[in-house]
């Protein structure tokens, strides 16, 4: 869902998650990357996947456990787009 709410949006939502996350829970997204193309009539924020996880790290203190970029992770139709998951772990 990352890939459809504005940059304000998310830092709210990545802040309240960062601050409800216990030690060692784990936190995980999947989003559109800014290496996919347009598709279909409906808004989308491309993410630039590196950035955002430095920004999981250095703004709330997280830790990148898993990043996968690339396509075919979640085919549909004829679209395969451009993702990036990462599996991202809170302080110990």
């Amino acid at each position: 869902m990352l890939h459809a709410i504005d940059e304000p949006p998310q830092d709210v939502l990545l802040s309240a998650v960062a601050a409800g996350l216990r030690p060692n829970d784990v936190f995980a997204a999947e989003f559109r990357t800014d290496k996919d193309h347009v598709h279909g009539d409906h808004y989308r924020r491309y993410q630039d996947a590196p950035t955002l996880a430095r920004e999981l790290s250095s703004r709330w203190g997280l830790t990148v456990r898993v990043y996968q970029e690339g396509n075919g992770f979640s085919p549909y139709k004829d679209e395969d787009p451009e993702l990036c998951r990462m599996i991202v772990l809170a302080p110990k």
